[in-house]
């Protein structure tokens, strides 16, 4: 039977992004029911790192081993902790670089346009005819790169479908060691104390 949550990548926080990115709202003084919310934050924490070691271990599959880590976003001393797997790494950055050349290549069609309508203005000054690239030149079209579009489109469809492969081996791990369904269990009743508490989790 599977575990009913809204969205197991939420849940987690993987998702191209970030297992959760944990931040505590004010000082952690608060006290809630005699708890302070830095000790259910802890406790939510610890839970997440029992379930994530023994994930680790049970799972075969290399390209879905996960990996988390902390951070503390600037200004702030309050840190976040994010976690993805292996693939959804190579994914993310292979969409970070086809943004990097995405914004590379308007740069260059930009200048081409712009060397383009100067060829143009030259030609028309002087009563030479214009080619069509040169007459859209003129008019103030600009080429579009349909390839870095192409590129990038199929970058990001990646990263959703590694999104999904994790969603899928997580729930295979799940239904086969009650051991990880257990700790998962824990996890998310940490997370559900914390959160009633008046906690807040940050992406």
């Amino acid at each position: 039977m599977k575990i009913a949550f809204l969205s197991r990548l939420a849940v987690l926080g993987i998702c191209c992004v970030p297992l959760h990115a944990l931040a505590e709202e004010g000082t952690g003084t608060v006290v809630v029911h005699g708890a302070r919310l830095s000790d259910l934050r802890k406790t939510m924490n610890k839970a997440q790192d029992r379930f994530l070691d023994l994930y680790n271990r049970v799972n075969n599959d290399v390209d879905q081993r996960l990996a988390c880590a902390d951070s503390a976003p600037t200004g702030s001393r309050l840190t976040q902790r994010s976690c993805s797997t292996r693939a959804q790494n190579r994914a993310t950055e292979e969409l970070a670089r086809n943004f990097l050349s995405a914004a590379d290549g308007i740069g260059a069609n930009q200048a081409k346009s712009e060397a383009t309508r100067e060829q143009a203005s030259a030609n028309a000054q002087s009563g030479a005819p214009l080619s069509a690239d040169e007459s859209a030149a003129l008019a103030g079209a600009q080429a579009a790169d349909t390839s870095v579009d192409t590129k990038s489109g199929e970058a990001a469809a990646k990263v959703s479908q590694e999104a999904r492969d994790f969603e899928e081996n997580l729930q295979k791990l799940l239904d086969k060691n009650p051991e990880l369904r257990e700790r998962y269990e824990e996890y998310l009743s940490a997370r559900q104390r914390y959160l009633e508490a008046g906690g807040r989790l940050k992406r």
